[in-house]
């Protein structure tokens, strides 16, 4: 049982944001890059949805990327994704180690194995989307240097009931066991021998 974050190890302040506040989220963000810092924003999928009437409007790393690149320069912000050839995802992560790209806008290939130091800011948007242990690990791609990191967890505009209660939940508890327990608690274990499934 590991009961201690690694020598050195800074912890990782997480909270919440609505959509309203995504001006907020962008002057954090903002600040990171001129302090020479590194940032994850984590996106659930890849491309742009391209059908106006389809309500599942979900953030993709094409359209935050642009977003991005309209606010900070084209150079400053790299994309990562699955789709990607190896060299290009090689690229992208170099370019962000190196400060050249200081922003990387992917989905969550980047969720372990990724140890950047400089890294201090990680945004994840549709955070409603993700289970816990998974928010838990991205987070975990920040505050691995010298420097504090923080968690933005951007959700829908409206957030209430479990959602807002999971999400909640993560921004009290730092431990795997901790969250696994609340998950548990909150989720339930699912009907093991029937077709029901919650957990």
């Amino acid at each position: 049982t590991l009961r201690q974050r690694p020598a050195g190890r800074k912890p990782v302040a997480t909270s919440l944001a609505s959509r309203d506040e995504l001006p907020d989220v962008m002057r954090t963000v903002k600040e990171a890059v001129t302090r020479e810092e590194r940032v994850f924003w984590i996106v659930p999928r890849v491309e742009e949805n391209d059908d106006e009437e389809d309500i599942d409007e979900l953030a993709s790393a094409e359209a935050r990327a642009k977003a991005l690149r309209a606010e900070l320069g084209k150079s400053a912000v790299g994309m990562i994704h699955g789709k990607l050839p190896t060299t290009e995802k090689r690229a992208a992560m170099n370019a962000f180690r190196s400060g050249a790209a200081p922003v990387l806008v992917g989905t969550t290939v980047v969720e372990v194995g990724v140890d950047v130091p400089e890294a201090t800011v990680i945004v994840v948007e549709d955070a409603e989307r993700y289970g816990l242990a998974q928010l838990h690990q991205l987070r975990g791609r920040v505050g691995r240097g010298d420097r504090p990191g923080a968690c933005v967890l951007l959700h829908a505009e409206h957030l209430d009931g479990i959602a807002r209660e999971r999400l909640t939940a993560l921004t009290r508890l730092d431990t795997g066991e901790d969250i696994a327990r609340a998950d548990l608690e909150l989720r339930g274990a699912g009907n093991l021998l029937g077709s029901e499934q919650s957990g």
